[in-house]
């Protein structure tokens, strides 16, 4: 399997030794978790591609005194909050078909 993933109330040594751990026993949600694992591997060849961008692009330029060091380090920071903004739309509220630990009866 590439992939392992353990309910919620699985032992202790399933849940320790899996990928992922569903908080919900409803294994309809598997699909979601695929998809956010493909916007999660998107996101982060983004955030990867706009700080190497940023660092190859600036730096050189802060370095040989071009820019004043304020100005490199605002940069830094907006870059820096670009990424996290970035990364933040993973946050998106879930399909309505997927089981919340909440509506899961035991």
């Amino acid at each position: 399997a590439n992939i392992s993933i353990a309910v919620a109330n699985a032992t202790d040594l399933t849940r320790n030794n899996a990928d992922c751990i569903m908080l919900a026993n409803d294994l309809r949600n598997i699909p979601l978790f695929i998809e956010k694992s493909k916007q999660t591997q998107k996101i982060i060849r983004q955030n990867l591609g706009w700080a190497l961008t940023y660092n190859i692009c600036a730096l050189p330029l802060a370095s040989m005194g071009l820019i004043p060091p304020y100005l490199a380090a605002l940069g830094m920071s907006a870059s820096s909050l670009v990424v996290t903004i970035n990364a933040m739309r993973l946050w998106k509220k879930p399909p309505s078909y997927v089981t919340q630990p909440s509506q899961v009866t035991q």
